[in-house]
């Protein structure tokens, strides 16, 4: 399958060099993205919505209740929830497999989306003249996770295991999924005479678990996750930090069981524990 800028939808067989117009019912003839879900298929069009087909592009149906006769430019599928995003209007969800859509724009300033991917649970979402923003509740919220991005325009994301990519004008970012999503920091002061890291809890885990640890003197503070092969899987601190008890909540839902390692460094203490992701 085939999307054209003026043409519609085109489609060949895997063996076929040829391809035919496959355009019947469609809305619209500038095709800007496609998605794909066990039903059908899903083209997002320039000006004309959605349309769908349930017969591999034979037929086409529009499906635009709540969404309107819009400039769809990206689509993605989580689950049985299908994202749109659209140009001036933000995001919309539909839960009936575009039977109908409602908008999701909690936390969006501004509603030009260019980019949209699925990856289990969270959706991202490229926002031209504002960078990239995350869900983790099925677009109920956003938020801005622009941290290090120096280029505000996301034309396409991909995710391979736990690393986003993100192109824009100014060449690919990236940064660690589980960093910004698996971690929740609570803090308390006391008087501290020693640095300490302390075994996870619970653990076993499925899929969160609580790492503590405590700092005797300001400075720099790292601490990591690694699987048994010692490669880096998750960011949880990286930063600076003063005296006083900390704990730190990692999500492993993106991660397959297995054991696995965190490592608390400072300049004068350095600890590793193990800790175990049963699923």
């Amino acid at each position: 399958m085939a999307g054209t800028n003026s043409g519609g939808v085109y489609r060949s067989n895997i063996n076929d060099i040829n391809w035919v117009p496959a355009n019947t019912g469609l809305s619209g003839s500038t095709i800007n993205c496609f998605a794909v879900n066990d039903s059908g298929i899903f083209v997002g069009t320039q000006g004309s919505g959605i349309s769908y087909s349930t017969n591999n592009g034979a037929n086409w149906s529009k499906i635009n209740n709540g969404l309107g006769n819009k400039t769809v430019t990206c689509l993605a599928i989580s689950g049985t929830n299908i994202f749109a995003g659209t140009y001036g209007f933000g995001i919309f969800i539909s839960t009936n497999n575009g039977s109908s859509w409602e908008q999701v724009n909690n936390g969006l300033k501004k509603y030009y989306v260019r980019s949209l991917t699925s990856y289990g649970k969270y959706i991202l979402a490229g926002i031209d003249d504002d960078g990239v923003y995350l869900s983790t509740d099925n677009g109920t919220i956003w938020k801005s996770i622009n941290d290090g991005l120096t280029e505000t325009i996301i034309s396409s994301f991909l995710i391979n295991g736990t690393k986003i990519f993100a192109s824009a004008k100014g060449g690919i970012w990236w940064r660690n999924l589980l960093e910004v999503t698996s971690t929740k920091e609570t803090y308390s002061y006391n008087i501290i005479s020693k640095f300490y890291l302390k075994q996870n809890y619970p653990n076993p885990f499925n899929p969160t678990t609580n790492i503590g640890f405590q700092i005797a003197n300001f400075g720099f503070v790292s601490l990591k996750v690694y699987d048994i092969f010692g490669r880096e899987v998750a960011t949880l601190v990286n930063e600076e930090k003063r005296t006083g008890n900390y704990e730190v909540e990692f999500n492993g839902s993106g991660l397959s069981s297995g054991i696995y390692f965190y490592k608390l460094y400072t300049k004068n203490y350095t600890s590793v524990k193990k800790m175990i992701l049963m699923k």
